[in-house]
C-alpha cells in the first residue's frame, strides 16, 4: 500500500507528518509513540543573582516504552523509580516536573502522550508561568505534555482537537473542563462513545520552569544505531549521514536536474521497516526522488 500511494500519489512532507505522529502547523503538537525518546532542557530563572538572567540546564532524556495496556511509559528507569513518585494529579491544572521517574507511572497506565509546543517561549522572567502556582497560569505558554487515556477509543482524536486551543485557552483542557471544553467540542452527552472521557480528563505536565522538550528517534544506519529529530525524512538523512551526497535536493525535487540526482542517490538504498514485530523491505523502486521525502519512523534500518 504504502508503495502503492509513492507511485501514484506522493505524499507531502506535511501529510506523512499528521499520518505518522498527528501533526499539524496549526496545532504545534505530535504524539509521542514508543521507541522515541524524549529530551528535556530546562532554562530556569535565577532571580536572586545579581543579574536577573535565565540558566541553562543540561538535557535529560527516556525513551517511551510500550506499557502493554495500548500506552507508553518513560523508561527504562523510570518503571521502577516510579513507585517512589507521589504527584497527585487532582491539585494541580498543570504539574511540574524535574525528572521523567516523577510522572506517576501508577496513574497512567494505558496512557498515551502528546507534545504540545506554545505559540513562542518566554523570553522575559516575569513572564514565566510559575511552577507553584496550582491553577497553572500561563502554563499553556511553555511545552507540555499532555497524556491521554487510549483506553477509550477516539480519545486520541478529540485530544488532538483540544490542543487546537489558544495557549490561554488550553488550561480548559488540561483542568475541570477536559474533553468538554470548548475547543474539543463541548459537552459529551451520555449516549455518545466518548462518554467516559468525561471522567478521565487529560492529565497535563511541564517540565521545570522553562522546560523545551524535544523528541527523537532512533534508527539504525549501516548497522550502527544512529539518533535523528522526529520528523527527520530519508533525504535528510541520506544528506547528513551519507557522503558525498548531493546538497539541496529536497526543495528542488521538481526540477529535472535535482530529480536524476535523487533517483541516482536513492538507487542505492535499502530501507527496512518494523512490521508485526518483524523487519520488512520498504519496495522504493518507481519512487524515484520522491522517496527522498518519506518521514523515518522509530527502529527503520537504511543501508547502502
Amino acid at each position: 500500500m504504502e508503495q502503492i500511494l509513492v507511485e501514484r500519489r506522493p505524499l507531502r512532507f506535511s501529510e506523512l507528518l499528521r499520518l505518522y505522529y498527528g501533526f499539524e502547523e496549526s496545532t504545534r503538537s505530535v504524539i509521542l509513540r514508543p521507541g522515541t525518546t524524549v529530551c528535556a532542557s530546562d532554562v530556569p530563572n535565577r532571580a536572586a543573582h545579581a543579574t536577573a538572567r535565565f540558566s541553562v540546564s543540561g538535557e535529560t532524556c527516556a525513551t517511551l516504552l510500550s506499557d502493554g495496556s495500548g500506552g507508553a511509559v518513560f523508561g527504562p528507569l523510570s518503571i521502577p523509580l516510579g513507585y517512589i513518585s507521589a504527584i497527585d494529579t487532582s491539585k494541580r491544572i498543570v504539574h511540574p516536573i524535574a525528572s521523567w521517574a516523577e510522572l506517576p507511572h501508577r496513574n497512567l497506565v494505558g496512557h498515551q502522550f502528546i507534545l504540545r509546543y506554545p505559540k513562542g517561549l518566554p523570553t522575559n522572567p516575569n513572564a514565566m508561568p510559575l511552577p507553584t502556582d496550582p491553577v497553572g497560569t500561563n502554563a499553556g505558554h511553555v511545552p507540555l505534555l499532555i497524556a491521554v487515556d487510549t483506553r477509550v477509543e477516539g480519545s486520541v482524536a478529540r485530544a488532538m482537537q483540544c490542543v487546537r486551543a489558544d495557549d490561554d485557552d488550553i488550561l480548559d483542557v488540561c483542568g475541570t473542563k477536559g474533553f468538554e471544553a470548548n475547543r474539543c467540542g463541548g459537552s459529551i452527552s451520555a449516549s455518545d462513545p466518548l462518554a467516559e472521557l468525561r471522567n478521565r480528563p487529560p492529565k497535563c505536565f511541564r517540565f521545570g520552569e522553562r522546560g523545551v522538550i524535544t523528541p527523537r528517534i532512533t534508527v539504525t544506519v549501516n548497522g550502527a544505531p544512529v539518533e535523528v529529530l522526529l520528523g527527520t525524512t530519508l533525504g535528510a538523512a541520506l544528506e547528513r549521514l551519507a557522503q558525498p551526497f548531493p546538497h539541496a535536493l529536497q526543495p528542488r525535487v521538481h526540477d529535472l536536474v535535482a530529480k536524476a540526482a535523487g533517483q541516482a542517490a536513492v538507487s542505492g538504498v535499502r530501507v527496512m521497516r518494523m512490521f508485526e514485530g518483524k523487519p520488512v523491505a520498504v519496495d522504493l523502486s518507481g519512487a524515484g526522488a520522491s522517496a527522498l521525502g518519506m518521514v523515518l519512523l522509530p527502529g527503520d534500518q537504511l543501508s547502502w
